[in-house]
């Protein structure tokens, strides 16, 4: 009940003088039992006789509390342009036609509770609630009220607090132009069907918290429009408070622009959510969202930081959108469309990235540990660096060939991805990640030359050119993982070792100082082919201690042992003193 209206007894009391033997007025009489037109004149000519008289006492002739109407469009030159008083129709039931279209309401305005319906006696009849270009002054709410017909606020101003709390709307809804100059509220509203607030502006804060944008039933109709919930140009100058709300239905808020705070945390997007070129001119909070469907960022600008912690951001896109300090902590961006955006002092901590595309986005500045992930696939979820499959695996950016998308491999954009990732590893101290992006850069180069020394079209020349270069890629990547792999070199060390240590003993072509060559005919035990062991070893190392000489051949095979080792050793220097320096 409308507070305001009621006495010190808590009691409404109907300011319109009862018909005839009838208790009840006008107003308040079954519509079955009254007629339409003369119920809309007796209105009219009620509110405007205490807009005549304006005093505080005729206030109570614009109270219609619990009345039942017809239709009820009171405007026109003889009819009603403007109300300057207060307009209490709170818990009225209007059976048809409303039109308050272009009406000035000087006064406060209370549709609370109110039912707007199409006709009972022909269901059939094209119905609708029209405030269009209406101006209302004093603080108008329709809380809780039902409409169950199509209603517009097209072009509606309001220069009060707009209150919509609780309202139900089973039919179209549409605010498209309307202006909010006030706090606006449309808490725990249910909108069944389209609701539309595109190229709306609200000067203060919107509130939406725990709305409901249900997906109920469109009938099979012409031209019948799909569910929806547009925001499309909005402009929420204050920000929007839509925390804990349900769009069940496609969410439009493309070109909107959120002045203040953008809060939806806690809300769940059932259906597709567009974003497109919003711009957040402050926070803008996602932190426990749910996008079941497709949702689109793109080109979207965040003036502070976006919140997305933890979200589950799959497959979403965010191309060319200004993600300066957002917050992706904990979250899921695996296939996610990161084309061409600014991520600068963005959070990654903890963030999945596997399968993103991020060619062209600027990440140098992110925030990263040990849990981002950035290369490899979704489906691999093997986190531990300490197995074998982990050691094996390629881990290959989106790009790389070696991926497996065709929809998305591009040999330039991998190795520039992989070379941004480089940088970043090594300002963020990610080695493993740094020598990853490295190797895989190595090995599209690698398969480069390949295709330049196999193409249909090359010269001889460039053939050559290409095969060598292809080989003596592939002699570093076999050796030592284009200098990555200490553990390579040293594996070649001990086969060089080894092998020669094999091969002196074949023709005697080494022997102690003194004694006789040492053959494998003369090698009884395991400990005396360490003597042709530790020739080897003094050979590769170049020590040399004297002891043993090489003999015929073998001095051949000394020569070339001693090359190997000192080309062996000076790698490992390297490849040792570049992995330091990181």
């Amino acid at each position: 009940m409308d507070e305001a209206v009621l006495n010190e007894d808590g009691v409404w009391t109907c300011p319109h003088d009862a018909e005839g033997d009838d208790d009840r007025c006008i107003f308040h009489r079954p519509l079955a039992e009254k007629d339409e037109t003369a119920v809309l004149d007796a209105f009219v000519a009620a509110v405007k006789s205490r807009d005549e008289a304006d005093t505080a006492t005729d206030d109570q002739t614009g109270q219609f509390l619990g009345a039942a109407f017809g239709r009820l469009d009171p405007r026109g030159a003889e009819r009603l342009q403007r109300v300057s008083g207060n307009l209490r129709l709170s818990y009225a039931t209007i059976s048809g036609s409303v039109d308050f279209s272009e009406v000035v309401f000087e006064g406060s305005v209370s549709f609370v509770g109110a039912t707007f319906q199409s006709p009972q006696s022909d269901a059939d009849t094209a119905t609708e609630a029209s405030f269009e270009g209406a101006t209302f002054k004093s603080e108008t709410t329709f809380e809780d009220a039902t409409f169950e017909l199509p209603t517009t606020f097209k072009g509606a101003t309001f220069e009060a607090r707009a209150l919509f709390a609780g309202v139900h709307s089973e039919e179209i809804l549409g605010f498209d132009s309307a202006v909010f100059e006030d706090v606006s509220r449309f808490r725990e509203a249910v909108f069944e069907k389209l609701v539309s607030f595109e190229h709306a502006t609200f000067s203060e804060r919107a509130d939406f918290f725990e709305s409901t944008f249900a997906d109920a039933h469109v009938p099979d109709e012409p031209y019948a429009l799909e569910p929806a919930a547009w925001f499309g140009g909005a402009t929420f100058e204050r920000g929007a408070e839509l925390s804990c709300s349900t769009f069940e239905v496609q969410a439009d808020f493309a070109l909107a622009t959120f002045g203040g705070n953008a809060d939806f945390h806690q809300t769940t997007f059932g259906a597709e959510a567009d974003f497109m070129s919003a711009t957040f001119g402050s926070d803008a909070d996602f932190l426990g969202c749910e996008f079941v469907a497709a949702v689109s960022f793109r080109k979207a600008t965040f003036g502070g930081t976006a919140g997305f912690q933890g979200v589950d951001l799959t497959g979403q896109q965010f191309h060319g959108a200004d993600l300066t300090d957002a917050d992706f902590g904990d979250a899921t961006l695996c296939r996610a469309d990161l084309e061409s955006t600014l991520l600068s002092r963005a959070r990654l901590t903890g963030a999945d990235l596997r399968g993103a595309t991020l060619s062209g986005a600027v990440i140098g500045d992110v925030h990263v540990d040990e849990d981002t992930r950035f290369l490899g696939r979704p489906g691999d979820d093997t986190r531990s660096p300490h197995t074998i499959a982990a050691i094996r695996a390629s881990h290959p950016c989106v790009y790389d060939p070696a991926y497996g998308d065709d929809g998305h491999a591009d040999t330039d954009k991998a190795k520039s991805v992989y070379r941004t990732l480089e940088d970043l590893g090594r300002r963020t101290g990610r080695s493993r990640l740094q020598a990853r992006c490295f190797v895989r850069r190595q090995d599209l180069q690698k398969d480069g030359y390949w295709d330049d020394a196999t193409a249909a079209d090359a010269t001889a020349e460039e053939r050559l050119v290409a095969g060598a270069r292809w080989g003596r890629s592939a002699v570093a990547r076999a050796m030592l993982l284009y200098g990555e792999s200490p553990w390579r070199v040293i594996g070649y060390s001990f086969v060089t070792v080894i092998g020669f240590a094999l091969l002196y003993p074949l023709g005697g072509w080494m022997r102690p100082e003194g004694g006789e060559p040492v053959t494998y005919d003369g090698i009884t035990s395991v400990a005396e082919f360490g003597n042709s062991l530790y020739y080897s070893t003094l050979t590769f190392t170049a020590l040399g201690f004297g002891d043993f000489q090489p003999v015929g051949f073998g001095r051949v095979l000394t020569t070339i042992e001693t090359s190997f080792g000192a080309v062996l050793l000076a790698l490992l220097v390297f490849i040792l003193g570049r992995r330091a320096a990181r």
